[in-house]
């Protein structure tokens, strides 16, 4: 849960530089592919990579309560689970050390993922992450449900 709180607070921020663009009429703050890379991004974060980590989290905590157990049925896969989501984000996020960000909106819909207005690794960066992402979930929904 800390983790998925220190990506909120990173989303807050991509919000916060949106913010500041839309402040004053005409900004120079963000151009309009860095504005469309902070936004997919913000949205990426505060949906995958804070609210599903959270709950799941929760869930974490709250179930062996819940159960009376003292954890979960398989420890080691939630470990799994956790830092295939750490890696995720970490690897979603050096996607600005390369200048390589996805730039396809919140939905990664297409035409704005295809290859005439998203050209470049961004959403290759994008859809690995979340593919991770999917993998860590899934491994936690896996001990849940067991």
């Amino acid at each position: 849960m800390v983790t998925a709180f220190v990506f909120f607070l990173v989303g807050g921020t991509l919000a916060g530089m949106m913010r500041t663009q839309l402040a004053v009429p005409e900004n120079q703050f963000l151009g309009p592919e860095s504005y469309n890379r902070i936004f997919t991004m913000h949205g990426t974060t505060m949906i995958f990579y804070f609210a599903t980590p959270m709950l799941t989290g929760i869930a974490t905590y709250i179930l062996p309560l819940m159960l009376g157990t003292r954890d979960l049925a398989f420890p080691r896969l939630n470990a799994f689970a956790y830092w295939v989501f750490l890696f995720s984000g970490l690897f979603i996020y050096t996607s600005f050390l390369v200048d390589e960000v996805p730039d396809g909106g919140w939905f990664a819909y297409v035409p704005l993922t295809g290859p005439n207005y998203s050209q470049g690794l961004g959403m290759d960066f994008w859809t690995l992450a979340i593919l991770f992402l999917g993998i860590s979930t899934t491994a936690a929904a896996i001990n849940f449900v067991v």
